[in-house]
């Protein structure tokens, strides 16, 4: 059985069948069973439990409740860095040390386990907002904040599988200390975990807030906001993709006053003609995109198995 995939072509070919997907956010572990048409079935929520054993213990738990004969592959969104030769969640900011693929494996069916924003991307490229695209960068922010790169329909990794870590590109060098240890990543100043950092309450509550009329609230989401739209400008002049799918749980709570200051910066200082082309749009499949990019994930890795 392979884990791992590379590279991973977009479209994947149909799959006929059941895969039971898993998406390990940093506050909710989704399941659900998905078929190849894209619909979602049997879904299941939990918290994110922040021990390594109890997380383990409660996704292993979560995919028995779903198991059932037939199943293709399991599939496994996660948030990065990965350890990819043994299907483990490295140390990360959000998110301890734990080991996926082997206990999942117990259950049975093949595992599949991939960076979270790939499979997302995965899932906006078959089923959503960049169906059809050969070249396109989808965009979380949620807890943290993350990126993949799409290219001619190639999945762009990385040697190490850390390509598009768009939230630990560096925005103020004299900002708040991020979850990896530098200072001024996007992630410590856009990202769910960053607001809620900055406001001493949950990142919806400050936003909340500032629409109450907080001015303390209101600056901390201005700064979110501009340290988002540097982070697109930066996202756009490296990868030109052309289009950019914006997702996660934050950017859905804030809509139009995320995206339109980002589209705003992007044509006044992307490159060239990426400043008049670019465009920037939400994601079309809100919290299922884990889920439902766990199809072309595993049709993907089947071709290899």
């Amino acid at each position: 059985m392979r884990r791992y995939v590379k590279p991973l072509f977009l479209p994947a070919p149909p799959l006929d069948g059941l895969v039971l997907a898993i998406d390990i956010g940093g506050t909710r572990v989704r399941t659900a069973v998905v078929d190849g048409a894209g619909t979602v079935h049997h879904r299941r929520e939990t918290p994110t439990p922040g021990d390594a054993a109890k997380l383990v213990e409660e996704v292993v738990s979560e995919a028995r409740a779903l198991l059932r004969p037939g199943l293709l592959a399991i599939g496994v969104s996660a948030p990065g860095p990965l350890d990819r030769a043994s299907g483990a969640i490295e140390v990360s900011a959000n998110l301890p040390a734990v080991p996926l693929a082997e206990p999942l494996g117990a259950l049975g069916p093949p595992v599949v386990v991939e960076r979270d924003t790939n499979v997302a991307a995965l899932g906006e490229g078959t089923f959503g907002a960049a169906r059809g695209a050969e070249d396109f960068s989808y965009v979380t922010v949620s807890t943290g904040i993350g990126a993949s790169i799409v290219y001619g329909g190639r999945l762009l990794t990385g040697v190490h599988g850390y390509a598009g870590e768009l939230g630990h590109f560096p925005v103020d060098p004299g900002g708040p200390r991020c979850g990896c240890g530098n200072h001024g990543c996007l992630e410590a100043l856009a990202s769910g975990s960053g607001i809620a950092a900055a406001g001493g309450v949950p990142a919806p509550t400050v936003a909340a807030r500032e629409l109450e009329g907080d001015a303390s609230a209101a600056a901390i989401m201005e700064r979110a906001r501009t340290a988002f739209a540097a982070g697109l400008v930066g996202l756009v002049n490296a990868y030109d993709p052309g289009l950019v799918v914006v997702g996660g749980g934050v950017a859905e709570g804030q809509g139009e006053r995320l995206l339109d200051p980002a589209r705003r910066a992007v044509r006044r200082h992307a490159y060239g003609a990426a400043a008049r082309d670019t465009r920037i749009v939400p994601a079309a499949l809100g919290a299922d995109g884990g889920l439902l990019g766990a199809i072309p994930l595993v049709a993907l890795s089947r071709t290899q198995w």
